[in-house]
């Protein structure tokens, strides 16, 4: 799924919302990927994990972003887009009645967006390689810190600690 929205988010927390979940009108969360475009051309990806693992995204990713950076892609033949007709637009014909559910579901969304608290912490200290270096795996060692930010916060370990 390719989403291009009209916006131009700046900030990494602005970015976050925006790749999560923009204005709630275009995003399909029982697509396994998303690509996101921005009309500032900044992009991000939502992979639904449900179905596979991280690993075949991050790759995909990985895969795109260096077809991107290292000009890899070429768009001066013309036999890219082949014998595809040309789009057309698709014209919906809304009553009231469908209007109105329309506006209760954007209601919804934006009741329910609000009640999220997003924060994004670009930590540049060090990263994966450091980890590995000591043996650790970077998902283990996260997973270590959330731990231990929860016990700080909570003076007790969390539930599933005692389960695993």
């Amino acid at each position: 799924m390719v989403c291009l929205d009209d916006t131009a988010p700046v900030t990494l927390e602005e970015r976050a919302h925006q790749f999560w979940h923009g204005d709630g009108q275009n995003r399909f969360f029982d697509k396994p990927l998303q690509f996101i475009v921005n009309e500032n051309a900044t992009a991000g990806f939502i992979g639904e994990h449900s179905m596979m693992d991280g690993t075949p995204t991050l790759r995909l990713n990985d895969y795109v972003c260096n077809a991107i950076v290292n000009n890899k892609l070429t768009f001066d033949t013309e036999t890219i887009r082949s014998n595809l007709p040309e789009p057309v637009p698709i014209k919906f014909t809304i009553n009231e009645e469908i209007q109105e559910k329309i506006d209760q579901a954007q209601t919804h969304f934006r009741e329910v967006i609000a009640q999220h608290d997003l924060r994004v912490l670009q930590y540049l200290g060090y990263g994966k390689n450091l980890i590995k270096r000591f043996k650790c795996s970077p998902d283990a060692y996260v997973q270590m810190v959330i731990q231990l930010a929860y016990y700080k916060m909570s003076a007790s370990l969390p539930l599933r600690t005692y389960l695993h």
